[in-house]
């Protein structure tokens, strides 16, 4: 038994100097340190106000315009990539069902950025949070409509 010991601990050591078992640890340690440090941060701290941007009047009509037109435009395209993965599914193409639902996903994720950008020129103010605009421009809108209704 002692010989087969001796065998096992020098194949073993042998075996972890190949592998670099100790950068392996290290890089290990190091990674989880990064993870523990990013989970502590705070992220309740608020930043520092923003100020407000200026611009010409006339070049600020002129984004909030190009902006309206380009939402309105991944807006047509996410439809069109619906009615698309509708036709492919009954030809049970699933292929094409799946591309053509990421495709209308990305529409309607640039579509998102440039209204969240709408928002914040509408606001007059740069750095502002996802909250602000589901506040102001979703929970808004569905509060008015129940209160027509």
């Amino acid at each position: 038994m002692g010989w087969f010991k001796k065998t096992g601990s020098s194949v073993v050591k042998k075996v972890g100097r190949v592998v670099a078992v100790d950068e392996l640890k290290q890089g290990y340690d190091a990674n989880i340190s990064m993870v523990r440090n990013a989970v502590r941060y705070n992220l309740t701290k608020r930043a520092p106000p923003t100020e407000p941007f200026s611009m010409p009047t006339e070049r600020y009509i002129e984004i909030q315009k190009s902006f309206r037109k380009i939402v309105f435009f991944f807006i047509f395209l996410f439809f069109f990539a619906i009615l698309y993965t509708m036709a492919s599914a009954i030809t049970h193409n699933w292929k094409l069902v799946f591309l053509s639902l990421a495709f209308g996903t990305l529409c309607l994720a640039f579509a998102f950025r440039y209204h969240f950008w709408l928002y914040q020129m509408k606001r007059k103010m740069l750095g502002c949070t996802f909250q602000d605009w589901y506040r102001d421009e979703v929970q808004a809108r569905f509060k008015s409509r129940v209160k027509k209704g």
